[in-house]
């Protein structure tokens, strides 16, 4: 999907007239218990590969100096979260090794 239709998407979806839409063949109302439970895979599976994409985006963003204060505003959290979130992902991912670079990117 192009950055745009992602905004576009994105943006219809956050809409408060859409807080309570369904998506198309997601209705809980006509599922047996047992057709919800064997959706829970493929949501979880769905859900990984988002957080996955999600931290490796973090990491190539960091890559670029961007501060932690940057993108949580990007995000809508504050610096701190978006450090407790992402921070372990980017160091591990980048090959450092711990408590003296953590206290230098807790800062940014």
């Amino acid at each position: 999907m192009c950055t745009d239709c992602l905004e576009k998407f994105t943006a219809a979806f956050a809409a408060p007239e859409n807080v309570n839409a369904t998506i198309i063949g997601w209705s809980d109302e006509d599922m047996t218990d047992a057709d919800m439970l064997a959706r829970l895979p493929l949501i979880a599976a769905t859900a990984t590969q988002v957080d996955r994409y999600l931290r490796a985006w973090v990491a190539r963003i960091r890559e670029r100096h961007i501060s932690y204060a940057e993108i949580g505003k990007a995000l809508g959290v504050s610096r701190q979260a978006a450090w407790e979130r992402f921070s372990r992902v980017v160091e591990s991912g980048t090959g450092a090794s711990g408590q003296g670079n953590a206290a230098a990117e807790k800062r940014s």
